[in-house]
């Protein structure tokens, strides 16, 4: 079964400009597609029909309901005051929170008398040891070295980067995401 189907896939802007017209393709998991063109061609409509940014005039636009969708974008887009590290570290939020519980939950624990807080604190470790979370900080270590990131450029403020740069943190913080369908524009 396809991660990705389109089905006779047509977009039109302003009723005439056709830049996608009687599309059709599928991609199947572990499959690696580039779209190549000139200037104008669909490649970043594809992408945003792909993400769900932009709905089709014509046909049809499968995605697996398993597959999570992440986006690189052409101009990343973050608070003014975030540091590279706060980007990276927000594609990771949702282990932050877990830990953030956690540490509330030891705190709880010391004058709880009955077992509620104890039976959430195993539960919610438990989950965070068997999805990573205790490796999440080595792994955006790993991920930003991997990207040339290094510690002075996870320091800065992220508006204060380049634009490669930008691009560079914001990929980083999409690999952490560990999505199913991974989208370069």
């Amino acid at each position: 079964m396809s991660e990705i189907s389109f089905r006779a896939v047509g977009k039109t802007y302003d009723g005439f400009t056709y830049p996608l017209r009687d599309l059709s393709f599928d991609v199947y998991k572990g499959e690696h597609v580039a779209l190549l063109g000139e200037n104008g061609s669909g490649k970043s409509t594809v992408l945003k029909l792909i993400s769900g940014a932009l709905s089709p005039d014509e046909g049809e636009i499968f995605i697996s309901r398993q597959s999570s969708v992440a986006v690189l974008t052409q101009i990343p887009n973050f608070p003014a005051d975030y540091s590279t590290e706060d980007v990276l570290k927000d594609a990771q939020r949702e282990f932050f929170e877990a830990e953030t519980r956690l540490r509330e939950l030891e705190k709880q624990m010391a004058n709880c008398k009955d077992g509620s807080v104890l039976a959430e604190y195993d539960r919610l470790s438990e989950n965070f040891r068997l999805s990573g979370g205790y490796e999440k900080d080595a792994e955006r270590a790993r991920v930003a070295f991997g990207l040339q990131i290094d510690d002075e450029m996870r320091e800065k403020r992220f508006s204060s980067l380049s634009g490669g740069e930008k691009t560079r943190v914001c990929l980083a913080a999409l690999v952490l995401k560990e999505p199913d369908i991974l989208l370069l524009d």
